[in-house]
């Protein structure tokens, strides 16, 4: 557990967190992506190995590497991955104590949260050395031209927040926003009238049956 809180203190000294509403929660998608991979890390090492595990984080990507004796070598995506813990027991325990939730859920996590952080996939690597890349960053600004940049940094966290959830969900209610971020009705209905004055979400159709656009 003490290696587990050093890799996830590293990783968050160095890398943005960015908040977004998933499954009606406020979520640091950076914290769980780093959960995973340090889930990951710990659980499938080869401790038959003298090699340690590496986690390198660059401009643009995070990146793991751990010895690994791969059952077949190659990508590895939500289609064609079949877990395989190289110490079971380890694995066993991380999902009994709650640093895991099931075998196999690190493959969909982080290709879940990875979506979310960078509308990216993430690369998963089996050989010799198991690989793992996460993209730090967006594959193009928010709305597509160069203003957007500016715009977007001078987003609160909790504009962000409901922006990105507008983005996956359209059909998202006001309850949903309001469970998502802690906030009261009136909080969230005065963050979403100052999107809609600054032209970045509005509101098309009714409360009830109605859809979020979403305008950067």
């Amino acid at each position: 557990m003490k290696a587990s809180d050093q890799i996830m203190g590293f990783i968050a000294k160095h890398t943005d967190d960015c908040f977004f509403i998933v499954d009606c929660q406020r979520t640091g998608v950076r914290d769980r992506i780093a959960f995973e991979v340090v889930s990951d890390i710990l659980s499938h090492q080869e401790f038959s190995s003298t090699i340690p595990a590496h986690v390198t984080i660059e401009a643009d990507r995070l990146v793991t590497k751990n010895w690994n004796q791969p059952l077949r070598s190659g990508p590895i995506d939500l289609d064609n991955f079949t877990p395989d813990p190289k110490s079971p027991r380890i694995a066993e325990f991380f999902v009994i104590i709650g640093f895991a939730d099931t075998l196999g859920s690190g493959v969909r996590n982080l290709y879940k949260y990875t979506r979310i952080f960078s509308g990216q996939e993430p690369q998963l690597i089996a050989g010799d050395t198991f690989k793992t890349i996460i993209p730090l960053t967006r594959s193009m600004p928010l709305d597509g031209i160069e203003d957007g940049i500016e715009r977007a940094q001078k987003l609160s966290a909790l504009e962000r927040a409901i922006l990105d959830a507008s983005r996956l969900d359209d059909a998202l209610t006001i309850k949903a926003l309001m469970a998502g971020t802690g906030l009261s009705q009136r909080q969230v209905s005065r963050v979403l009238a100052g999107l809609r004055d600054r032209g970045l979400h509005r509101r098309e159709g009714s409360d009830r049956s109605g859809s979020w656009v979403v305008l950067q």
